[in-house]
Formats: structure tokens, sequence, C-alpha cells
């Protein structure tokens, strides 16, 4: 997101100065896809719980985000992979499907630090993918209203929390 965006948005100079040095972010690779309301609305949530191995880690993790952008899903090419792999057609929408439907698929590309159960210490990633679709199709998405700056009109994260067994997510704000 851009200095231009948060004030089209409604903040002033100052209050976006201000949010991008807070947030230290760098701009989104779609300028108009903001972390808002509006942004997680169109989500296509996934009917089934399913894990969030990002880079095949199969343990239970926290990303602490230092800065994020977002890229566009091709379900018509999950799809095609997933059956090949499977030899079945995962219960997902295509591309054509979620556009009638108002609805997109996006990855979150994170930049920041990790830390897992095995490797308590954090170390740096430069490129961290996460499905936001399969995010908010876990237990405890809720948890990023927690994140919402009523003031921006954005959710403001800190750090991204999976519970791969459990199949929850909780999302921490700047502010905790």
């Amino acid at each position: 997101m851009t200095k231009e965006d948060l004030i089209k948005g409604g903040m002033t100079e100052q209050q976006a100065n201000d949010f991008l040095l807070k947030q230290n972010q760098q701009p989104t690779t779609n300028q108009q896809e903001l972390l808002n309301k509006a942004f997680i609305d169109k989500l296509y949530t996934p009917t089934y719980k399913p894990s969030v191995y990002a880079s095949k880690l199969k343990e239970n993790f926290t990303v602490h985000i230092s800065s994020f952008t977002f890229e566009e899903v091709d379900n018509n090419k999950a799809i095609e992979n997933i059956t090949r792999v499977k030899g079945a057609r995962p219960n997902m929408p295509t591309n054509e499907e979620l556009a009638k439907d108002g609805l997109i698929s996006r990855n979150i590309v994170l930049s920041g630090t990790i830390s897992t159960e095995s490797n308590p210490d954090h170390t740096q990633v430069d490129r961290f993918v996460l499905n936001l679709n399969n995010l908010k199709a876990l237990g405890g998405f809720e948890s990023i209203e927690s994140c919402f700056n009523a003031n921006t009109g954005l959710y403001e994260i800190k750090s991204i929390t999976i519970d791969n067994r459990l199949k929850r997510v909780k999302f921490a704000s700047v502010n905790m």
C-alpha cells in the first residue's frame, strides 16, 4: 500500500506517514488491494478446514511480519495440479466461478521472521507464502478483528500463528 492509497482512503498525510513507518510495509502487487474489511469479505472460504503447510512446514509456527504483498491464486491451475496428483477433482471453485460470485483467491507473501516448535529462535524469511483463503477457513480466523484499526480502516497485523494440528490461526495486532 502506498501513502497515496492511504490518503485516498481518508488519512491525512501525517497519518499515512506514521502508519507506513509503524507498519514498515512495502507496496502490494495490486495497489487497489488493501487489507481492509472489503478485501477480507471478498476472500473465497473453502468448505473444508485445510492445513496451512507453508513450504512443507508441517509443525506449528509463528510468522512475525515486517512487510507483505498479495498475489493472485490461479484456482484453475490449482485444480489441475491437485487432480493430477490425487486423481480426483478437489471441491474448489474455478476462477470463472469465483469471478461470477464476486470472490477472490489470494496468497499473502510475507517477509519477517519465523519461529517453529523445533526451532523457536526467530529465523529471517524474505518470502513466506500463505493462502489467505485457507486461513479464512481455519478456526480462530475471527481473531483478525483484534487487528482492525478503525481510524485507518485497515487490519494492522504484527504476527500470524498457525496450529496445523488443531487447524487454528491466531492474528496479533501491532498494538499488542
